[in-house]
């Protein structure tokens, strides 16, 4: 998407194959485009505009929906983001828990905690 300088190499090159990604994971997914602008955090209108214009081009709300699904898409086929996730996950039970039972304990309820509202 950019030069050596971090200037866009073009404000089209690779928006086209960018969109047609997005869309298939919007698919995959099962997401609205008001579902996905929650997920990512601008307005519903800015995902249709980033999506539906025509020739595809660079704008930042296409930036930031590309990075989501290419987040979405490591971390579903298990990439490099969930072992880096994996790792801090475990660096922070690590740097909680001081040793002691009652320590242990916090650490544990709190991870069945999240259990809980991860389903």
């Amino acid at each position: 998407m950019s030069t050596t300088r971090g200037r866009p190499a073009s404000p089209t090159q690779g928006a086209e194959e960018a969109v047609a990604s997005i869309r298939s994971l919007k698919k995959m997914l099962a997401l609205s485009d008001q579902e996905l602008a929650s997920r990512i955090g601008v307005n519903q209108s800015s995902i249709n505009r980033a999506l539906g214009h025509i020739p595809p081009k660079w704008t930042p709300t296409l930036v930031k929906i590309c990075d989501y699904a290419k987040n979405t898409l490591e971390m579903r086929t298990g990439g490099d983001l969930k072992a880096k996730g994996k790792a801090k996950l475990a660096e922070a039970a690590a740097e909680m828990w001081d040793g002691t039972p009652n320590s242990l304990e916090r650490l544990l309820s709190l991870m069945h905690l999240l259990a809980q509202l991860r389903k």
